[in-house]
C-alpha cells in the first residue's frame, strides 16, 4: 500500500473515530459545540487529517475537551500503539492544551503516562464520565476541591474582568500617543502561534520613509518602555492590586510591520472588516473580528 493510499486510510479511520465520539456524546445527553480539527496545533504531532478534535460543552462551556487519536510510543517493551485520548482543561487556565499537560486527563495519566496500554472500551467508559463531570468537575480533577475549585474560578473571572479595565485605559494612552505621533491607523490583534499580541501601523503612501522610521522608532520605544510603566502604574490601584500583572500576556506587544496606503484606501480602513483588511493589506492575516483599532491623526 503506497504512501496516499495508507494517509487516506488513516484520515478516513480518524474521521470516523471522531464521528462516533460525537454521536456517543450526544447519546449521553450532551451537547458539543465549537467543534475543531486542528492541522496546525502542535503541528510536529500531526501525522493525518482528523487526529485532533478540540470542542466544548454547552452543559459546562468554561472546558475546553480534546480528543487525540494518533499512534504513541511505548516502552518496556518498545512499541507503537493507536488509541483515542479524551483530556480537558478549564480555558481559565489553559496552557499547552495536550493530554500530558491537561488537568483532566485520566487515560494518559493510567495508562499511556506510565507505558500501559488500555482497551479501546476504556475509552467509551471514559466518555460517560462526562454528564457527571460537567456537574462536579472537582470531583474529577486530581488535587481539587469543590471549594477550591470555586476560588479559582472567581479569581479568574475578576482577574479577566480588571485586566479589561486596565486595558481599556492603556487603548485611551495609546490612541493619544498615536495623535501625538501623527500615526494615522494601527491594529492590535493576538498572534496565531505565539501569547503576545502583534501591533501593525499604517502609514499614508507618499509620507517621507525617514518620518516613518522616526515615528516607528518613536512608537516602538512608547510600546517597549513606557507601556510597561503605564500598566505598572494602574495595576497598583485598587482594586487591580491583586489581579492585574504586568507580565499578562495582553500588555505583551510586538511592533514589527507597517503598510504604506493611499489616502482614500487608508480612510475606509478605518472601518474595514477582518475580511477587507486581510485582502487589503497583504500578511495582516487576521483570523476575525478580535482585535482593537488604533485611530490616530
Amino acid at each position: 500500500m503506497n504512501k496516499r493510499i495508507k494517509r487516506k486510510h488513516a484520515t478516513k479511520e480518524n474521521k470516523n473515530m471522531m464521528d462516533s465520539t460525537l454521536k456517543y456524546l450526544k447519546h449521553l445527553g450532551l451537547t458539543p459545540f465549537n467543534i475543531e480539527y486542528p492541522n496546525g496545533y502542535f503541528v510536529f504531532e500531526n501525522k493525518n487529517s482528523y487526529e485532533m478534535m478540540h470542542f466544548q460543552l454547552k452543559e459546562n462551556p468554561q472546558f475546553l475537551f480534546g480528543v487525540w487519536y494518533k499512534e504513541f510510543n511505548l516502552k518496556n517493551p518498545d512499541r507503537v500503539v493507536k488509541l483515542p485520548l479524551i483530556f480537558g482543561e478549564r480555558l481559565s487556565v489553559l496552557d499547552k492544551f495536550k493530554p500530558s499537560r491537561a488537568e483532566w486527563s485520566p487515560l494518559y495519566n493510567n495508562y499511556l503516562d506510565k507505558d500501559l496500554e488500555f482497551e479501546l472500551s476504556d475509552y467509551w467508559s471514559t466518555l460517560r464520565l462526562l454528564p457527571n463531570f460537567v456537574k462536579t468537575p472537582w470531583n474529577y480533577i486530581p488535587g481539587e476541591t469543590e471549594d477550591s475549585f470555586k476560588e479559582l474560578s472567581e479569581y479568574v473571572e475578576l482577574n479577566s474582568k480588571y485586566t479589561d479595565e486596565v486595558l481599556q485605559e492603556v487603548y485611551k494612552k495609546v490612541e493619544v500617543k498615536f495623535k501625538e505621533l501623527g500615526i494615522p491607523l494601527g491594529i492590535l490583534v493576538s498572534d496565531p502561534f505565539w501569547s503576545h499580541k502583534n501591533l501593525y501601523l499604517i502609514f499614508e503612501d507618499g509620507m517621507p520613509s525617514d518620518r516613518i522610521y522616526k515615528i516607528f522608532d518613536d512608537l516602538y520605544n512608547f510600546v517597549q518602555f513606557e507601556l510597561t510603566d503605564i500598566v505598572e502604574e494602574l495595576s497598583r490601584q485598587e482594586p487591580y492590586t491583586e489581579y492585574v500583572s504586568i507580565y499578562n500576556s495582553a500588555f505583551n506587544w510586538h511592533q514589527d510591520y507597517f503598510w504604506l496606503s493611499d489616502k482614500e484606501v487608508l480612510e475606509k480602513a478605518k472601518t474595514m472588516s477582518f475580511m477587507e483588511l486581510n485582502k487589503q493589506f497583504k500578511k495582516m492575516n487576521l483570523k476575525g473580528s478580535d482585535f482593537i483599532r488604533f485611530i490616530g491623526g
